[in-house]
């Protein structure tokens, strides 16, 4: 049967192009410009990671994808939840009604090797999609993995101040559906091969030939 969910197409500044499947028991990543492709639904939350080139796929526990996701921001995230995001107006993004919530992060400047640096995020704001609602438990991931604010509703759009003085769009959202979401669509692909980690995953071919050539 059938579930209502929503179809989005984002785009992260170092991914490119994010094709976003997402309803209340799920949610499914698709990543082109790479072919690797997430997905995770309840009542488990176990996520799959997967690559359409190669067709393999890794499967872990959603707090462990939390906890690398985590070390590889290094930081990022607590300065974010940090920082204390106020909420603010309503907009519209992709034709979806979105609140948007900002922050600033008053931490003094820093001393790295004698030299004084900003923390990394100085100012950062992101807007939820009003009209999209998530599990809890996503609502969790995304907070402490991302730093984001902890509510129901999905992020379409994330701009950040770095330390550099410069403005990032680490996120944003250009195309937004209505999608029926199928009876086992997030389920891992079929037919796919186990991988032994994350990162024999997000290896294409080409890689893992050349990997193979040197190991004879």
């Amino acid at each position: 049967m059938a579930e209502s969910g929503w179809a989005l197409t984002q785009r992260n500044d170092s991914m490119g192009d994010l094709y976003v499947y997402i309803d209340a028991k799920g949610m499914k990543w698709n990543i082109p410009k790479q072919k690797i492709g997430f997905t995770t639904q309840a009542p488990d939350w176990k996520v799959s990671l997967f690559n359409d080139e190669t067709k393999m796929y890794f499967e872990t526990s959603l707090a462990d994808w939390q906890s690398k996701f985590s070390k590889m921001g290094k930081g990022g995230a607590a300065q974010l939840q940090n920082g204390g995001w106020q909420k603010g107006k309503t907009e519209k993004i992709a034709g979806l009604n979105c609140t948007k919530y900002v922050m600033t992060n008053n931490a003094p400047a820093a001393t790295v090797k004698g030299k004084r640096t900003l923390a990394a995020v100085r100012q950062a704001a992101c807007w939820l999609a009003n009209d999209i609602t998530m599990s809890p438990t996503l609502s969790d991931m995304f907070s402490k993995t991302y730093g984001l604010p902890a509510t129901k509703f999905f992020p379409v759009r994330v701009a950040f101040l770095g330390g550099d003085g410069r403005p990032h769009l680490a996120l944003d959202t250009f195309n937004s559906r209505p999608f029926n979401v199928p009876g086992g669509f997030f389920n891992r692909p079929q037919g796919y091969k186990p991988a032994k980690s994350e990162t024999e995953v997000f290896m294409d071919n080409d890689t893992r030939q050349f990997l193979k050539d040197l190991s004879q």
